[in-house]
């Protein structure tokens, strides 16, 4: 069957512009290039990809390139860290130096443009056509808030109040039963402050205390809930607290 003059067209001109991006690739400069190795070291390395995401957490508060550069050099380029001598390069170059300006900003913008392939939404209600556009395609998900561990009660107490919240929002929208019912993820470093390992008892009923009341609410708005395992120093106070609060009578026959 014989092309039309518009799909013959369409054709030349996809030529035109692929012999013309032919062997190309993206520069230092450009936030595909940066984009493209963070990704791919988020993939490898636990550790970069939690401090990736304390970035991408902070990055709407920082105003200029000199707070993003700051930054970087805190969070991304530790001492101990064993990076691609490439990207070594760069992130020292995006701390300071006379190519920081634009080496930060083309860092900057591969890291918000991947923050939206893993970011739902600044909020709960914000992330709902997400989240709804998932469930249209039949895909099942669980939502984490971002945040880092807890260091004040004061911090704790904030984040425990976004997960009230968040719960509140989701069980408006989704079904309070079922696989595709609302779902969501719980970091308990973020809930508890100053938790110390080798004090596994006391550690173990500040963290039930904090979630009694959580795991109600979840229960009440009919939301599914996931512990996230953190890092494996926490593994024994996580599978503990996991473990008292399912004993418990009111919890002992939830889904």
């Amino acid at each position: 069957e014989a092309l039309s003059s518009i799909d013959q067209l369409i054709l030349e001109k996809g030529r035109v512009l692929w012999e013309a991006m032919h062997g190309q690739s993206p520069g230092i400069f450009d936030a595909g290039f940066w984009q493209t190795r963070l990704l791919d070291w988020t993939m490898r390395d636990d550790d970069f990809r939690a401090d990736l995401f304390r970035f991408v957490d902070i990055l709407p508060c920082l105003k200029s390139g000199a707070q993003v550069s700051s930054h970087i050099k805190e969070l991304l380029l530790r001492k101990e860290r064993d990076l691609p001598a490439i990207m070594k390069a760069a992130l020292r170059a995006a701390s300071g130096g006379l190519a920081s300006g634009l080496v930060s900003e083309a860092l900057r913008a591969s890291v918000v443009e991947m923050a939206g392939r893993f970011i739902a939404g600044r909020n709960a209600s914000e992330a709902l056509p997400a989240l709804q556009k998932l469930r249209s395609e039949g895909v099942l998900n669980t939502l984490d808030l971002l945040g880092e561990m807890a260091h004040s009660r004061t911090e704790a107490e904030r984040y425990l109040q976004r997960y009230h919240e968040l719960i509140d929002t989701l069980s408006a929208h989704w079904p309070k039963s079922g696989d595709d019912r609302a779902n969501i993820s719980i970091k308990l470093s973020g809930l508890v402050p100053h938790v110390q390992s080798h004090h596994l008892k006391q550690s173990v009923r500040q963290h039930v205390e904090t979630l009694r009341p959580l795991l109600r609410h979840a229960m009440e708005k009919g939301v599914f809930v996931y512990f996230d395992m953190e890092e494996w120093e926490r593994h024994e106070i996580t599978f503990s607290t996991f473990e008292t609060l399912l004993a418990e009578k009111e919890f002992a026959s939830c889904p």
